[in-house]
């Protein structure tokens, strides 16, 4: 679904795709694809992604190792990954073991209505120093370029940072630009040559983290819906909902 609201300041662009966020994390749980730490006991180690626990949790991931694998603790693989359930997707697959997870985690049981995995998500876009990549786009015109310069030569970058486990979530291509991604010699970095203008990539990362995409009055409207449009199959998002018709709709109303 697309709508758009207006205002005597602003008017904003909604795009609603048929997987919701919390269904792209919880295909991400179950792959665990790309986990850059682990929590549990020995030979009972789970993959998890740092950024993403530590932020529901408000804990390191240290601090729950030590809360839920103490000497003391009778707590299983079984029900770390209910508790991780909660982390990725909101479920609760058993209420008592997951109060029973909360209470050694000292977390306030039930989850408070402004922690629903989406309000969190939403939070942590904001959240700059956990942000644990950053996406080059190259800013060069290559019709400017000097004819005499370097095809080797880095050209000109803007950053734009973000959660790595976001973008491995949301987008096919990201998944496939960190699989040939050389760890040794670029670990917090991917360059993504899209052509298109920083802004719509900007709208873009900002929906995949609440879920809708907001186009203000200071961009304009035909282009950045053009470039969202040309983005669905160019960063090889999941299934939308009746997107092409949708956009026929709103490009009429420009």
């Amino acid at each position: 679904m697309i709508r758009i609201a207006s205002g005597s300041y602003i008017s904003f662009l909604y795009l609603d795709y048929k997987y919701t966020l919390s269904q792209d994390l919880a295909l991400l749980f179950e792959s665990k694809q790309f986990c850059d730490c682990e929590i549990g006991t020995i030979g009972n180690q789970i993959p998890v992604h740092k950024a993403l626990v530590e932020f529901r949790t408000k804990l390191t991931i240290e601090q729950i190792q030590k809360k839920l694998f103490g000497e003391k603790s009778t707590i299983n693989k079984e029900q770390t990954l209910g508790f991780l359930k909660w982390v990725y997707c909101d479920v609760i697959s058993d209420l008592e073991k997951l109060e029973q997870t909360f209470k050694l985690l000292q977390l306030t049981f039930p989850p408070s209505v402004d922690s629903t995995l989406e309000k969190d998500i939403a939070r942590l876009y904001k959240d700059d120093d956990s942000k644990d990549f950053k996406i080059l786009v190259k800013t060069d015109d290559d019709e400017n370029k000097n004819e005499e310069q370097d095809e080797d030569e880095e050209g000109n970058y803007e950053e734009i940072p973000v959660h790595k486990f976001i973008l491995l979530a949301r987008s096919g291509l990201f998944r496939e630009m960190f699989d040939n991604v050389n760890e040794k010699d670029n670990t917090n970095k991917v360059q993504d040559y899209s052509h298109k203008s920083i802004e719509s990539l900007e709208i873009l990362i900002k929906y995949f983290y609440t879920d809708s995409i907001e186009l203000t009055a200071d961009e304009d409207p035909e282009l950045i819906v053009e470039e969202l449009s040309d983005a669905v199959e160019y960063y090889q998002l999941n299934e939308q909902c009746n997107f092409v018709s949708e956009l026929l709709k709103i490009k009429k109303k420009l």
